[in-house]
């Protein structure tokens, strides 16, 4: 009987050393997480930063170019179409603004794969370049919200354009 209480005595010991060790164990993997998640956010911001650069390059400079021309033309054509005296007859003809001039537009983009995040269409995801652009980045806000609220795992970030 004495040698039955030994054993347990000595499992109990040994159970504490183990709880102990246990613990220890696990705070240092609280420690190894929080450094590793610091880690994925400095390397998720990088990635970020390279997709714009990539997404720039990708998308080309006449292309980016033209697109501000043509909303600048939109523009001068929306101001003209207001004052229904001041319409000019051949609004192709006239020269656009400079693009300074031009608000930035915002685009929701779900970035699964950094090189071509897809966008947000306003109905669903679609590629690169055919996206809703929005005109405020309040309004890009509310809208990444509430995609956010009903799909919280994806990575979804905002670009200006």
């Amino acid at each position: 009987m004495a040698n039955l209480e030994q054993r347990l005595k000595a499992l109990e010991i040994e159970q504490d050393q183990q709880q102990v060790v246990l613990e220890t164990d696990l705070i240092n993997f609280h420690e190894d997480l929080r450094k590793l998640e610091k880690t994925l956010e400095t390397i998720d911001s990088y990635i970020m930063a390279q997709v714009k650069n990539d997404f720039e390059a990708d998308y080309g400079d006449d292309t980016i170019r033209m697109q501000k021309e043509l909303e600048d033309m939109e523009k001068v054509d929306n101001q003209q179409f207001g004052k229904a005296s001041q319409v000019k007859k051949n609004t192709q003809t006239s020269s656009p603004p400079p693009s300074e001039n031009m608000t930035p537009t915002y685009v929701i983009c779900l970035v699964f794969n950094p090189k071509a995040p897809q966008e947000w269409s306003g109905k669903g995801w679609c590629e690169m370049g055919k996206g809703m652009h929005y005109s405020q980045l309040d309004q890009a806000k509310k809208i990444a919200q509430r995609l956010k609220k009903q799909w919280p795992n994806y990575p979804l970030k905002i670009f200006k354009r």
